[in-house]
């Protein structure tokens, strides 16, 4: 997968468990400030990204490396990329 096509994979599964609108949620958005999202909120999102990509990444790990859903959709696309 593209990282492009990783980004829209992360971007519908943001929205659909924030409740946001797709369209407001870009590679800048920020995911606690602007999203309300942590805590189990973001243990959900990682998982279902884990789900639909088919990769592993732990939550609690990376939870203070994404404060944007770029730097989410870059560690998500790093590890689809290992495998």
């Amino acid at each position: 997968m593209t990282k492009a096509e990783i980004f829209t994979v992360v971007q519908h599964i943001i929205a659909e468990q924030t409740g946001n609108h797709v369209e407001d949620i870009m590679g800048t958005t920020h995911l606690q400030d602007e999203l309300g999202v942590l805590g189990q909120d973001f243990a959900r999102i990682v998982n279902s990204i884990n789900e639909e990509l088919e990769i592993t990444l732990s939550a609690s790990e990376i939870e203070e490396e994404s404060e944007t859903v770029n730097s989410l959709v870059t560690i998500a696309f790093e590890e689809a990329e290992l495998g």
